[in-house]
């Protein structure tokens, strides 16, 4: 074979690979889907009030490092508390004291009224509060006025803690102020950042939780790394260049990172299987 006909077919060869390999990374790409829009960001959680109330004190500050179970803040919350009802023998043994006090100051207020010591009004006073003693005792005997319970109004402190390690980014309320339910107090930003991948909306279908996925950084050639797709978001938002509209996916590094570790904002290529 002549030269001439040798290096024809070594370039058809050359052009039969490439394609060959173009159509194969094709159908590679065809089959996964990628984005190129992945960061890590820091885990923030806020600590809620269990409960409405004063905020008594607040222990923590912004920049400021906390542990799991660390006390943040306490609330001072007004409880009302209801005491077991009066008996009605109560009632009535009550009643009667006070008739029998009200009999008594009437006997004695009739006597001075009788020597001119005390004015007509201050007599008639004395009557009228015999006559109201006597009808409340006579309710009572009769069943007309019920038992009714007893309350009482107390202060409890509830206590806030870390849910997790990490440092105080904000603090929403301060001293004194009012704390609301499921409200935060404190945003806590966690000493285990996450990663974030920004997937187009054309593969939402292709996403789901638990999904294992390739993570490549992209400033480590040739490196790559496993994971599992955490949680997807619900809504889709603005892509970073304001051009489209993404979905962010937290995705979960496996447990054997071998040693590495990132920094915040560092950014990676995530690739899966549809």
């Amino acid at each position: 074979m002549s030269k001439n006909n040798k290096l024809v077919v070594l370039l058809s060869v050359l052009v039969i690979l490439i394609i060959g390999g173009g159509i194969l990374v094709w159908l590679i790409n065809a089959d996964t889907v990628a984005t190129s829009e992945a960061v890590i960001e820091s885990e923030k959680i806020p600590v809620n009030a269990e409960v409405s109330g004063k905020l008594k004190d607040i222990f923590v500050k912004p920049n400021q490092i906390v542990s799991t179970g660390q006390l943040v803040a306490e609330i001072e919350v007004q409880q009302t508390v209801a005491a077991p009802a009066v008996s009605q023998k109560e009632m009535i043994e009550s009643s009667k004291k006070k008739l029998e006090e009200a009999e008594e100051n009437h006997t004695n207020f009739a006597i001075m009224y009788k020597d001119g010591i005390i004015s007509q009004q201050e007599y008639d006073e004395s009557l009228e509060k015999l006559a109201s003693a006597k009808e409340d005792y006579e309710n009572n005997v009769s069943g007309k006025i019920q038992p009714l319970p007893k309350t009482t109004v107390t202060t409890v402190t509830k206590k806030v803690y870390a849910p997790k390690d990490g440092t105080v980014s904000i603090n929403f309320i301060d001293k004194g102020e009012n704390a609301v339910k499921d409200n935060p107090i404190v945003l806590i930003d966690t000493d285990k950042p996450k990663l974030v991948a920004y997937f187009d909306t054309k593969f939402r279908e292709n996403l789901s939780v638990g999904s294992a996925v390739i993570i490549k950084p992209n400033n480590f050639n040739g490196k790559v790394f496993g994971g599992i797709i955490e949680s997807i978001a619900a809504e889709p938002e603005m892509s970073a260049d304001k051009n489209s509209q993404v979905i962010p996916v937290t995705i979960r590094f496996n447990s054997n990172m071998n040693g590495y570790s990132f920094d915040k904002n560092q950014s990676f290529s995530v690739k899966l299987k549809k």
